[in-house]
């Protein structure tokens, strides 16, 4: 199912189009076409509604709720195709995005600035707490209490006519609570899940995720429940899909584990101990390539060790996209630009090392800011560090001009020798020098523009990365596919006190599995985990009764 074309929808997708039930949860395996049937069925609702409009009334919109900046991403380009001449009534958005556009439209009416600020997650780690700056994890508390003011609540809910939302399995207390505020009488919500997809129900912070939620849509007035049948857009074959399933069930003994080995489709690779990885990686990636794989997918559990992978990858000349950065650009954006205020003399040397802290916290996957970056931030780096900044302070002051400015800050950041961000960087330095030529060099609008473009990097759909090879943590592969993945398990990897049947685990696993289109290679140490434990059996004696779930 191509992202481009007219899909038809067929059998139970009908039935999504079709109903008109206030709430209508849809269920359905991964692969099983969920997104683009609900963009069909949000075409249908909107025409429907057209139809029955009195003259000059105004058209109803869509809302398409999901979890990630990513995931964003994805569903536009699925179902462009599809929504064809009612796209731009169709607004897709993250959970944040939407908190963020109703704090900026209302938030006047609950506190807040006529223009509220908010601070990025790396910024939150940095600086001490600002009552006057909302933080990322304000956004929803905040954007809950507005849809609770009587007037100004109302005013927003009429805006949609038609609630969508993606992953509605894994969604919390909050984000159901918004979902329900957001729907009124003759308003519709479209919740799309997948039980056998929860991945975030042990998560910490997450309150609220499991079986439940499902539940309490079922026990609205009029809700409906419709089960798309099995089958898989991005495997046809449904092979790696079966594979998938078995591994959920913990059914290692299946013969699609069997088939899939022994055509090359399933790889599994033992005794790979190195920390990070990349050896093992790369020639993975090279290995799939040669079999026609285009993208890859490299997962790895925990935020370090996938940090760590994209600083070894970076070192090796490795071009890929670290996701779930996503703030990453935008601070990019502001310590390119405050590097070019140093040089025109509108900033000072020290505002240039607190970005420089902020960027680099954001690219560091962890809940605290790294030592690395108060260093830097307060001026306090020594040895080749401290020379290289020193170095890059004398030629921003004394470049000729702001292109020559750009030139130097455009290479400043590679040259410190820290190995993360880098890509990030270097689009940041593009973007903010195709700024300068459109502006004709005028840094006040150039300052506007990376002011706004930093804001929506925080919250908004981020289309401008494409990188054929794409990093991330293992609990953010949902919504995600490519023709390889490869995934890489370490002795040490934690999944909580489970013991067999891994039940929330091996959900985890499944989710993995049903990311690629093509093949699949497997990574495992030495000793690995116990979860995965039944791979390592399968690459040494082939498939056994043994670990049978």
């Amino acid at each position: 199912m191509t992202t481009r074309q007219r899909v038809r929808p067929i059998g139970k997708q009908r039935n999504v189009c079709a109903s008109e039930a206030p709430t209508l949860l849809v269920l359905g395996g991964a692969g099983t076409g969920k997104t683009v049937t609900a963009a069909a069925a949000a075409r249908a609702h909107l025409l429907r509604r057209d139809a029955i409009a009195a003259t000059g009334a105004a058209r109803d919109r869509v809302l398409f709720l999901t979890f990630s900046r990513t995931a964003v991403t994805q569903i536009l380009s699925r179902s462009r195709g599809i929504l064809r001449d009612v796209a731009d009534r169709v607004e897709v958005m993250t959970f944040h995005g939407l908190a963020w556009q109703l704090l900026c439209d209302f938030g006047r009416y609950a506190g807040h600035r006529v223009r509220p600020a908010l601070r990025s997650d790396a910024e939150s780690k940095l600086f001490e707490d600002d009552p006057d700056i909302l933080s990322y994890s304000d956004l929803l508390p905040e954007a809950l209490k507005i849809l609770r003011l009587p007037r100004i609540g109302a005013l927003a809910k009429r805006r949609w006519s038609l609630v969508v939302c993606d992953e509605f399995q894994d969604t919390d207390s909050a984000q159901w609570e918004l979902l329900e505020l957001l729907t009124v009488v003759g308003n519709r919500l479209l919740l799309l899940g997948d039980p056998n997809q929860m991945i975030y129900d042990r998560l910490p912070g997450r309150s609220g995720v499991g079986p439940q939620r499902l539940t309490a849509a079922l026990a609205r007035p009029g809700a409906e429940q419709i089960d798309l049948p099995l089958g898989s857009h991005r495997d046809p074959t449904m092979l790696l899909p079966t594979v998938a399933e078995a591994v959920r069930q913990r059914n290692f003994n299946h013969p699609a584990l069997a088939e899939a080995i022994g055509n090359g489709r399933l790889r599994i690779v033992t005794g790979i101990d190195e920390q990070p990885a990349v050896k093992a990686v790369c020639e993975a990636i090279d290995n799939s390539r040669q079999q026609g794989a285009n993208t890859f997918g490299i997962f790895l559990h925990g935020n370090e060790p996938t940090a760590a992978m994209s600083a070894a990858l970076t070192e090796r000349g490795v071009d890929h996209d670290a996701v779930g950065l996503s703030e990453s650009y935008g601070e990019a954006l502001s310590t390119f630009l405050t590097m070019l205020e140093f040089a025109a003399g509108t900033a000072d040397w020290e505002d240039v090392l607190v970005r420089m802290a902020v960027f680099y916290t954001s690219t560091v996957r962890s809940k605290r800011a790294p030592g690395l970056a108060f260093t830097i931030g307060r001026g306090q780096a020594q040895g080749l560090l401290a020379t290289r900044l020193n170095n890059l302070r004398a030629a921003l002051f004394d470049a000729p001009d702001l292109d020559a400015a750009a030139q130097i800050a455009a290479e400043s950041w590679p040259a410190l020798g820290l190995n993360r961000g880098i890509r990030q960087w270097r689009r940041a330095a593009a973007d903010v020098t195709r700024l300068m030529t459109l502006s004709g060099h005028a840094l006040d609008s150039i300052t506007r523009q990376v002011a706004l473009t930093r804001l929506q990097s925080f919250t908004d759909v981020d289309e401008g990365d494409r990188a054929a090879i794409q990093l991330m943590n293992l609990h953010q592969t949902k919504g995600r596919e490519s023709d390889a993945i490869v995934a890489v398990f370490r002795a040490d990897d934690y999944y909580g006190n489970e013991t067999e049947p891994f039940t929330s685990a091996s959900r985890l696993l499944y989710v993995v599995l049903t990311r690629a289109r093509r093949h699949v290679t497997l990574l495992l140490p030495t000793n690995p985990h116990p979860l995965v434990t039944p791979f390592a059996a399968l690459a040494s004696h082939g498939p056994t009764s043994q670990y049978r779930g």
